[in-house]
């Protein structure tokens, strides 16, 4: 990843709710679940009134691109919530972890499970 990376919003709800969910896994899936983890410690954690109205927070639906490839929308849902649904991500997929806290424009490299850095862009928000 590149030094410097983007700032990030998350509301004190979706903080703590992940933060325990975090600390309730075994440690193999913490460890694989780090990425999140370090996001969530560098998050400006704010009341959920105060968030920006363009940042990707749980729930959120978020069209983002993965490189160059198309458009893709989906919404960002705790692991439970998936339910086998094409249109929603968890947040403890890679990409889903990336995307938590962006607001519209925002740019980040985040690893792949094969280790291979993918360039994520957020396109919208809502």
């Amino acid at each position: 990843m590149t030094n410097k990376l983007p700032r990030i919003f998350v509301s004190n709800t979706d903080f703590e709710r992940l933060m325990a969910r975090l600390r309730a896994l075994p440690i193999a899936d913490a460890d694989r679940l780090q990425g999140l983890a370090d996001e969530l410690d560098r998050a400006d954690v704010r009341d959920c009134r105060a968030m920006p109205a363009d940042v990707v927070m749980m729930g959120s639906t978020v069209t983002f691109a993965i490189g160059t490839g198309p458009d893709l929308t989906l919404t960002l849902v705790y692991p439970d919530e998936v339910d086998g649904q094409p249109d929603r991500i968890s947040v403890f997929a890679p990409v889903g972890s990336a995307l938590l806290g962006l607001p519209v424009g925002a740019r980040i490299e985040w690893p792949r499970p094969d280790g291979v850095t993918q360039l994520i862009t957020i396109k919208q928000v809502s």
